[in-house]
C-alpha cells in the first residue's frame, strides 16, 4: 500500500541472512534535523543587528541586547524601554554584552564601558553603576540564592549584597578577566575566567579548578547543571567529570567554543568561532547552514548568546545577523533540498517524485529528470539516474535492485547506473503513479489513458478494463494496492478492482465526482473531494457515508492532493500549500507551517512514502520533506498575557497612566484611553489575539482586536468597569489575566450634581429657543439640500443628453451620407420628372433631418458648456456668397428677390470660426426665405466702430409684440403656414453664438412691415487669405481627376464616396481598416487620403500619425472623414497630422471643394 512491500520481503530476508544491523539501523535511524530560522532585524525594528545577549523575564518577554542598547521584544514590536514613572525619559544607549533577569523581574545589563546597569520594568527605575566596580566593562552577571548579585568583568569579580550595599571586591582570580557566571543547582558560583576556571562558596571564597592536562584554559561560557556543567573555552568544550574537574567533550572538535545550550529536545547547540553546531539525540554532530547558502539558515554567523523560552522556542543572539528563533516543534519537520556548496545534496531544489528503496533510504527524482538515492539518517544523496529533459512523475523500487521511472514521456527501468525506455509502444503517456500489484506485477496509472497492468519482467502491458466509462475515469489522482485489490481515484469518482473480472467498478454508495485521495481505515475509508473529506463504512458490497467534513468544518480551501493515516489513527493531508491534520476523535484540523520546521508545504505530487519506522516523506517546490507523525508534539504550554499599560491624550500629549492597585483611574477630560495587552507567544504571532471585555452591571461589550492587542475605549460614560482580558495564541491556547482590574471614569463638571441645578433653571427656555432655532436650521438645511439636489440632477440629466444626442447623431450621420449620397448619385442618371421629383424629395427631407440634429447637437453643447470656438481667418465675403448661394433655389422657387452687399469698409478677412460665422448667418437668411410669401430677401455687411455688422431684412408678415418677446425661446415658431418645418431652434441657437463671440442680436419687426435682423460681433482683422472660408458650392469647378485613397469601414458609406468622386473623374481605391490602408499605401500611389477616424482595430488618429512618420508621405494630404459631433474634431484631427475634415454626411461639391483646396495648395507650393 505504501510502496514499501518489496522492501519489506527484503528486509526480511536480510535478517534471516545474519546482516540485519546496518539495514535496520538505516531504515530506523532518525532522519537529520534541518532547522528553519525566523531572522528578526532592522527591517522588523531590531535597534542593531548586532545582537550580544537574550533572556525572557518572567512575565514572558524577550530582552535583547544589542550595539545601540536594550530592546523588548512582545511578539508584535521591538520597543526601546522608557524610564521614569510616566516613561518620559530615554534609556541611556551604548553597547549592550550580557543581560541578566533577576528573582524580581528586573533587568541587569552591562556592556564594554557602559558599567552595570539595573531596569524595572514596572516602576521605570534606571539605576547605572560605573565607578564602584573593578571595571566598568561588564561580561557576565548572576545571582546566588542569597540574593546577591555577582558581576564579572574585565579586571575581576564583583558582588553586591542583597541589602543593596556597594559592590565589593571578591577573591583574587590571578588579575584576569571574568567571562562567564553559573549559579549551579547546589547554589555554588562558578566562574569563568580568561585565567581559567574557578568556583566560589556561599561565603564567597574562591577556589580554582584545574583542568586535566594541566594547561591554562581561557573560559568563555558555562551552563548545564551540577551533573552536566559544560565549560566553553578556547580548546573546545569540557565536561566537569564527578571529582569536578573538568575533561574534553572528545564529540566537539577542539576550538574556540563561546557558549552551549541543552534543549528540552536533546539536543546540545555549540556556538564557536566556525558557527553554530548541534549533537543530535543520536551523538551526531550537524553544522547549521547560513541563509547564504540554504533558505532558511540561520542569517548570521557569530552566536553570542542561546534561549530555550517557556514554550520552548529557541532564540540565537547574533553579532553579525540579528536574532534567530526557531518554533518549539521545530524538528518535527525536516528538509532536504539543493545547496550549492554541498555536492552531496539534491542537484535541483524541486522535488516531485518520492519512493522507498530497497535495503533502505529513498529514491528521490526532480524536474529535469535527475533521480538519487537518498538516505535520511545522514542527509546525503548516492549515485542515481539522469534522464535528461523529461520530468520525473513518479517512481516505484522493484526487485533486484531496480527501479521503475514514470516520466512525461512514459516508462524508463534503471537498474546500476544506467536507464533504458520499456513498453512505449504500449505506455507513451505521461505516467502519473504507479503501485505494486501481486505477484510482481505493477499498476501504471497515465495521464488520460487509464490503467495499465506490467508484467514482473516488464515485457508486457495490458490496459485494465474498466466496467464503464463515464466523463474523467482516465484522469487517476491515486491508485494502491488495497486488501489484495487495485484503487484508483479519479475525477470520476472511486473505483476497485473486480477480482473475478478483473474490471475496474466503481464503488457502489460513493457519490460520482471528483476524487483526489483515499485511505482505508478499519471497516472502511476515507475520501478526499475537492471541498470536503468523508468517511464511508461497509455495508455488505456498498459503502455508507458516515462523515463529512467541509469548509464550515475546517476542511482547507486549498487542493489536496494526498491522504496518509498515522499509526494513531490520525489524518495527514497534503496540498498545493501546505499540511494539515485531522484528529476524528475530536474532529479538529490543524495546520502546520514554519515554527513547526515546515518551511515549504508547497507539495507537487500526489504520492507520499510511509516508511516502516512511522516516517513520511514528499516532494515539494523547495525539495524533500520528511516527518514522524507519531513524534509530532503539538504546542500545549499555555501563554501569558500581559497588559503593557494605559495611555491617554490629555491636554494635547500623549500620557501613561499607571494602573494602581489593580484600578486605573481616567479623568473626566481624558481624551482616547488606550489600553495595550500582548499574548506572549512567539510561536506565530500572527495568530495571536487579544479579547477585551468592558463590564457594568450586567452589561458587557467584549471585543476581539489582533495580534497587536491595542484597544481605545472612547465615550466610556462616568462609572466603574470591571476590565477582563483573555486571548489567544498557536492552537488556540487561550490564556487570561489572573483578575480583572477596575476602570473608574470620571464623571464631567456638567454631569456633578450641583450642576444640574443650573439646568433645570435654564431647561424651560432654553427648549423653546432650542426648538426655533432648530426648526429654522432643519428648514434651511432642507432647502439647500433640496436646491444641491435639483442642481446636480439637473447636471447629470444635461451630461446625459449631450451624450445622447453626440451618439444620436453620429449614429444618424452614418446611414444619412448612404441616404443622401446614393440620392446624389441616383439625381446624376436620367430619370423623368416624377422621378427626379422623388429624389429632391428625399434630399430635401434628409437636409431637414441633418439640420434638425445639428440644431439639438449644438443646443446640447451650449448648455453642458462643451462648445468650443474656433479662430481662423474668414473671409466674410465668401461666408456670405456661400449662404445666399445654398438659399438661392429655394428662393427661385417662391419667386423671392435674394440680394447681397458688402459694404467696402468690411476687411478682406476676419479672425473668428468660420462654421459658427456662417450657421448664424445661415439660419437668419433661411427662415427669411421661409416665412416670405412675396417680395425679396437682402443681406448686408458692414463695418462700424471695430464692430462687424450682419443685417437680414425680408418683406415677411412681420412679428407682433408677443411673438418678438418669446422669439428667442426653444422649440418656438410662428404662426405662418411654415410653421411645422422646422425645430424652432434656429433663432435660439443664433443667440448663443452670438453671446458666445461676445456679440448681440437685435430684431425690429412690425405686423406686415416685414423683418429685420441686427447681429453685430466684435471685428478682429486678419492679414491672411482666409483659406478657411470655402467659396460656395455654385462657384466651384469640378477639378481635375485626382488618385484618392478611401478609408472607410462602413460598406454602404465606402460606396457612396467612391461613386461620389469617380463621378466627377476621380480614380479612387477603397479598403476598409487601417492595415489594408497602410499596405495600399505602400503599394501604390496617391494624390489625397480620405480616413474615416472611427476604424476598427487601428483608428483614423493613428493611421494618420503612421503616415507621417514615413518621409516619402510626409506632404501627402489628408482629409478626414467623420460622423463625430463632440466639437473637438478640428484641433484633433489638426494634432494628429490631417489637413481638413468632412463631416458625414456630405455631398460631392463638398468633397470637391475640400479636396481641391487640399491638392492644390502642395502644388502651388511646390511650383
Amino acid at each position: 500500500m505504501h510502496h514499501t512491500l518489496f522492501a519489506r520481503w527484503i528486509l526480511v530476508a536480510t535478517i534471516l541472512m545474519g546482516v540485519a544491523i546496518p539495514t535496520s539501523a538505516a531504515l530506523t535511524t532518525a532522519p537529520i534535523p534541518t532547522p528553519q530560522f525566523r531572522s528578526y532585524g532592522l527591517h522588523e525594528g531590531l535597534p542593531s543587528s548586532k545582537v550580544q545577549a537574550v533572556v525572557q523575564d518572567a512575565r514572558g518577554f524577550i530582552w535583547v541586547a544589542t550595539a545601540a542598547g536594550l530592546s523588548r521584544f512582545d511578539g508584535v514590536e521591538f520597543t526601546v524601554p522608557r524610564i521614569g514613572p510616566r516613561r518620559e525619559h530615554a534609556m541611556p544607549t551604548g553597547g549592550l554584552s550580557v543581560l541578566f533577569v533577576d528573582r524580581d523581574d528586573r533587568i541587569w545589563m552591562g556592556g564594554a564601558e557602559t558599567g552595570l546597569g539595573r531596569y524595572d520594568p514596572d516602576t521605570g527605575v534606571f539605576v547605572q553603576w560605573r565607578d564602584g566596580l573593578t571595571s566598568d566593562d561588564v561580561r557576565a552577571i548572576a545571582q546566588t540564592p542569597d540574593g546577591a548579585i555577582w558581576v564579572g568583568s574585565a579586571k575581576g569579580l564583583d558582588r553586591m549584597r542583597a541589602d543593596g550595599s556597594a559592590p565589593e571586591r571578591v577573591g583574587d582570580l590571578r588579575r584576569g578577566a571574568v567571562n562567564a557566571l553559573h549559579v549551579a543547582d547546589d547554589g555554588r558560583l562558578w566562574i569563568g575566567a580568561d585565567t581559567g576556571l574557578f568556583v566560589a562558596d556561599s561565603d564567597g571564597r574562591v577556589s580554582p579548578r584545574a583542568f586535566t592536562d594541566g594547561s591554562p584554559v581561557r573560559v568563555q561560557g558555562i551552563g548545564g547543571g551540577p551533573a552536566e556543567l559544560r565549560i566553553a573555552t578556547d580548546r573546545g568544550l569540557f565536561r566537569l567529570t564527578a571529582d569536578a574537574r573538568p575533561v574534553r567533550e572528545r564529540r566537539v572538535a577542539a576550538g574556540r567554543v563561546f557558549g552551549t545550550l541543552a534543549d528540552s529536545h536533546g539536543i546540545l547547540w555549540i556556538a564557536s568561532a566556525q558557527g553554530l553546531s548541534m549533537l543530535d539525540r543520536f551523538d551526531r554532530m550537524h553544522d547549521v547552514a547560513g541563509s547564504w547558502t540554504a533558505a532558511g539558515g540561520l542569517p548570521g554567523r557569530t552566536v553570542r548568546g542561546m534561549l530555550e523560552d517557556r514554550e520552548h522556542g529557541l532564540w540565537f543572539a547574533l553579532s553579525d545577523g540579528g536574532l534567530a528563533y526557531l518554533g518549539p516543534s521545530w524538528d518535527d519537520f525536516t528538509r532536504f533540498s539543493h545547496v550549492a556548496t554541498d555536492p552531496h545534496t539534491f542537484p535541483g531544489r524541486t522535488v516531485t517524485a518520492v519512493a522507498a528503496r530497497e535495503g533502505g533510504g529513498l529514491w528521490v527524482g526532480g524536474l529535469r529528470g535527475w533521480i538519487r538515492g537518498f538516505d535520511p539518517a545522514t542527509g546525503h544523496t548516492s549515485p542515481g539516474f539522469e534522464l535528461g529533459a523529461p520530468r520525473i512523475q513518479s517512481l516505484l523500487a522493484l526487485p533486484g535492485q531496480r527501479l521503475l521511472i514514470g516520466t512525461v514521456d512514459g516508462l524508463t527501468v534503471g537498474r546500476g547506473r544506467t536507464a533504458q525506455p520499456v513498453l512505449r509502444s504500449t505506455i507513451d503517456r505521461p505516467v502519473t503513479t504507479m503501485a505494486s500489484g501481486p505477484g510482481g506485477d505493477v499498476f501504471v496509472a497515465a495521464l488520460d489513458a487509464g490503467l495499465f497492468r506490467v508484467d514482473a519482467d516488464l515485457g508486457h502491458a495490458a490496459r485494465v478494463r474498466f466496467a464503464e466509462t463515464p466523463r474523467g475515469w482516465a484522469d487517476t489522482r491515486q491508485i494502491e494496492m488495497v486488501d489484495g485489490d487495485l484503487w484508483q481515484a479519479s475525477l470520476a469518482g472511486l473505483a476497485r478492482q473486480d477480482r473475478a473480472t478483473g474490471e475496474m467498478r466503481f464503488i457502489e454508495g460513493v457519490a460520482r465526482g471528483r476524487i483526489n485521495a483515499f485511505e482505508p481505515d478499519g471497516d472502511g475509508f476515507w475520501v478526499v473531494r475537492p471541498d470536503a473529506l468523508e468517511r464511508f463504512h461497509w455495508q455488505g458490497a456498498s459503502a455508507v457515508r458516515d462523515r463529512h467534513i467541509g469548509g464550515a468544518e475546517g476542511f482547507p480551501s486549498t487542493e489536496i492532493l494526498n491522504l496518509r493515516r498515522d499509526r494513531g489513527g490520525r489524518l495527514w493531508l497534503y496540498g498545493q500549500t501546505g499540511v494539515w491534520r485531522f484528529d476524528p476523535e475530536h474532529g479538529r484540523f490543524r495546520s502546520f507551517g514554519m515554527a513547526d520546521g515546515l518551511a515549504s508545504g508547497e507539495f507537487t505530487h500526489a504520492t507520499t512514502v510511509l516508511l516502516d519506522d512511522g516516517s513520511m516523506y514528499g516532494g515539494t517546490l523547495a525539495g524533500l520533506v520528511g516527518f514522524r507523525p507519531d513524534a509530532q508534539r503539538d504546542h500545549v504550554r499555555r501563554p501569558t498575557i500581559t497588559v503593557l499599560g494605559a495611555t491617554v491624550s490629555r491636554h494635547g500629549r500623549r500620557e501613561v497612566l499607571p494602573i494602581e492597585n489593580g484600578t486605573l483611574n481616567l479623568a473626566w477630560d481624558d481624551r482616547e484611553p488606550r489600553l495595550s495587552a500582548r499574548v506572549l507567544s512567539f510561536v506565530h504571532p500572527d495568530r495571536n489575539h487579544v479579547r477585551f471585555e468592558v463590564r457594568r452591571d450586567d452589561d458587557a461589550s467584549p471585543v476581539r482586536v489582533a495580534s497587536d492587542g491595542e484597544r481605545v475605549f472612547e465615550g466610556l460614560p462616568a462609572g466603574r468597569y470591571a476590565m477582563s482580558i483573555t486571548g489567544a495564541g498557536r492552537d488556540e491556547l487561550s490564556p487570561a489575566l489572573p483578575a480583572a482590574f477596575v476602570v473608574v471614569m470620571e464623571a464631567p463638571p456638567w454631569q456633578r450634581w450641583w450642576a444640574w441645578v443650573g439646568y433645570a433653571l435654564l431647561a424651560t427656555a432654553a427648549v423653546v429657543a432650542v426648538l426655533r432655532g432648530t426648526r429654522r436650521r432643519v428648514r434651511q438645511a432642507m432647502r439647500m439640500r433640496l436646491a444641491e439636489h435639483q442642481r446636480r440632477m439637473a447636471e447629470e440629466a444635461s451630461a446625459a443628453k449631450t451624450e445622447f444626442m453626440a451618439t444620436l447623431g453620429h449614429e444618424i450621420r452614418t446611414p444619412m451620407t448612404g441616404v443622401l449620397g446614393m440620392a446624389e448619385l441616383l439625381a446624376r442618371t436620367p430619370l423623368d420628372d416624377a422621378q427626379r421629383g422623388y429624389v429632391d424629395a428625399v434630399r430635401r427631407s434628409g437636409d431637414t433631418l441633418l439640420r434638425l440634429v445639428n440644431d439639438a447637437l449644438d443646443i446640447a453643447r451650449i448648455e453642458s458648456r462643451r462648445l468650443v470656438l474656433e479662430s481662423d481667418c474668414v473671409s466674410m465675403r465668401s461666408v456670405a456668397d456661400e449662404v445666399v448661394a445654398l438659399a438661392a433655389t429655394r428662393a427661385r422657387e417662391k419667386g423671392l428677390a435674394l440680394t447681397v452687399s458688402v459694404d467696402a469698409a468690411v476687411p478682406a478677412t476676419l479672425r473668428g470660426d468660420a462654421v459658427r460665422l456662417r450657421q448664424v448667418l445661415q439660419n437668419l437668411v433661411n427662415n427669411a426665405v421661409k416665412f416670405t410669401e412675396a417680395g425679396g430677401v437682402s443681406v448686408a455687411l458692414s463695418a462700424c466702430a471695430g464692430s462687424l455688422i450682419m443685417t437680414v431684412s425680408d418683406t415677411g408678415p412681420g412679428m407682433s409684440a408677443e411673438l418678438r418677446a418669446r422669439l428667442y425661446s426653444r422649440f418656438e415658431q410662428g404662426a405662418s403656414p411654415r410653421r411645422a418645418e422646422g425645430s424652432g431652434l434656429g433663432l435660439a441657437i443664433c443667440q448663443e453664438l452670438v453671446a458666445l463671440m461676445d456679440g448681440s442680436i437685435k430684431v425690429a419687426s412690425e405686423p406686415g412691415c416685414g423683418t429685420r435682423f441686427t447681429v453685430s460681433l466684435p471685428m478682429q482683422p486678419c492679414a491672411c487669405a482666409g483659406h478657411t472660408c470655402m467659396p460656395a458650392p455654385s462657384s466651384v469647378g469640378t477639378p481635375g481627376g485626382w488618385r484618392v485613397l478611401l478609408v472607410e469601414d462602413d460598406p454602404v458609406v465606402s460606396e457612396v464616396i467612391a461613386n461620389l468622386l469617380r463621378a466627377r473623374g476621380h480614380v479612387v481605391a477603397a479598403v476598409s481598416d487601417g492595415l489594408a490602408a497602410m499596405s495600399e499605401l505602400s503599394a501604390g500611389r496617391y494624390d489625397v487620403l480620405l480616413l474615416d477616424l472611427d476604424l476598427p482595430l487601428v483608428d483614423g488618429f493613428q493611421i494618420a500619425r503612421m503616415v507621417r512618420r514615413i518621409e516619402a508621405m510626409a506632404s501627402l494630404p489628408i482629409v478626414a472623414v467623420t460622423a463625430r459631433s463632440a466639437g473637438d474634431e478640428v484641433s484633433a484631427i489638426r494634432e494628429a497630422g490631417m489637413d481638413a475634415l468632412l463631416r458625414k454626411p456630405m455631398s460631392g461639391d463638398e468633397m470637391d471643394v475640400v479636396l481641391e483646396r487640399v491638392c492644390r495648395t502642395p502644388l502651388a507650393a511646390a511650383s
